[in-house]
């Protein structure tokens, strides 16, 4: 019986840390995702100022 609440418990240990290592990748990529597209919209509303002379 301790051997199989052993390897229940290392089952639930590697499945939470599976899931936490996927929450990291997806927040990481969604960061990522978030700063390009804030730059892509920056850059595209000041185009048109870039000419004019104001820094």
């Amino acid at each position: 019986m301790k051997k199989y609440s052993n390897n229940k418990k290392y089952f639930i240990l590697t499945l939470i840390s599976i899931l936490l290592f996927f929450v990291a990748i997806a927040s990481t990529a969604t960061f990522i995702l978030n700063q390009v597209f804030l730059n892509r919209r920056h850059k595209i509303k000041w185009q048109d100022y870039d000419d004019c002379g104001m820094v």
